[in-house]
């Protein structure tokens, strides 16, 4: 694996999952203000994606009224405020947040219900604009990932926000790898740098989407190394065949690369036992059709076939029977925090 694949390097690679545990186990709290006029697509789409799904999100929702006292708290994290038709209290409320140092971001269905705001706000704000729900939640959730520090702990515990959280952190990962392969100091030292990037990447996608365990997941570090070799292998023949490039075409392929092993741990975790499934039918094929190849040889060859015994299959589920609902887990408590002292209390 080369010269630079030290222990150090495996240490990285447990390190990697030990802090990605750590991130995903940070409390996170939410505020969700709703003003009066607000749509009720947009406010029942902001009522699902915020429900926690672990111990420690928590969750501040208010209606927001014309006159009305704003009741924050500094520990908050985020702030969503959902405008409707009453403009001036969309404003009110969401210089209240700010006021307060929390970022805060404001949802319409279009500008007309936006307030203005002004350009000396130091703290960061954003807006998001959609009348259709999945795009307003796609955009919001692309804002709280880059808005806040506490990114995976917000994704673990709000599940909308984890394939945004997995496409920055891909990204971000990618570009780290791009350097490291143009740049190319001493020989043979890209691989053990970028395979580990890209396990600590999978780690966090794991944790995020609810996999991490503490250790580190050997069948995906195998599927990274795998394609570190694949990576490195065709960019040495590629660098041969254009040697003015070749940090070029080094960087190009440490970018590609790592934007696989991303997409294809986030479509791994997102698909969840139905990707094992898949996998799992796909290597039942292929092995059958080698079988089915060795046997046609064997018969073209005039050699004796042994037949193996008789296995027995579970019969295909019929399309007028019902599939197995998911049960949802059990024990984790919806948590809110009140606004005036931040304490945390069981809904």
């Amino acid at each position: 694996m080369g010269s630079g694949f030290s222990l150090g390097k495996v240490k990285e690679v447990f390190d990697a999952n030990k802090s990605a545990e750590e991130a995903v186990a940070e409390t996170v709290r939410v505020a969700v203000e709703v003003c009066p006029g607000a749509p009720r697509a947009l406010a029942e789409a902001l009522k699902r994606a915020f429900f926690p799904v672990t111990a420690t999100g928590l969750v501040h929702v208010a209606a927001a009224a014309p006159g009305a006292a704003v009741a924050v708290n500094p520990e908050t994290d985020l702030c969503v405020v959902l405008c409707g038709t009453a403009t001036d209290v969309a404003d009110s409320v969401g210089r209240a947040w700010l006021a307060t140092g929390v970022r805060t971001v404001l949802v319409a269905e279009s500008a007309v219900e936006m307030p203005p705001y002004p350009l000396d706000v130091t703290v960061p704000w954003g807006t998001v604009t959609a009348r259709d729900p999945d795009r307003m939640l796609g955009a919001l959730a692309d804002w709280c990932v880059g808005a806040t520090d506490k990114a995976m702990a917000l994704a673990a515990s709000f599940p909308f926000c984890r394939a945004a959280l997995a496409k920055s952190e891909t990204l971000a990962c990618a570009l780290a790898n791009a350097g490291v392969g143009a740049i190319d100091l001493v020989k043979g030292a890209d691989f053990p740098v970028m395979f580990a990037t890209e396990a600590g990447l999978v780690a966090r996608i794991a944790s995020v989407y609810g996999y991490g365990a503490g250790r580190p997941d050997v069948p995906a570090l195998v599927g990274v190394a795998a394609m570190g070799i694949v990576t490195r292998e065709a960019a040495r023949r590629l660098c041969a065949w254009a040697p003015g490039v070749a940090w070029l075409v080094r960087g190009a392929l440490g970018w590609a690369g790592t934007v696989a092993v991303g997409a294809v741990a986030t479509a791994r975790f997102e698909a969840g036992d139905q990707f094992d499934e898949q996998v799992e039918r796909l290597r039942e094929q292929l092995t059958d059709a080698v079988d089915e190849l060795r046997h046609r040889a064997s018969l073209a060859a005039g050699h004796v076939v042994e037949v193996g015994g008789a296995t027995y299959s579970e019969p295909e589920r019929r399309g007028d029977e019902p599939e197995a609902e998911d049960v949802p887990a059990a024990g984790i408590p919806v948590r809110w925090f009140a606004v005036g002292d931040g304490r945390a209390m069981e809904a």
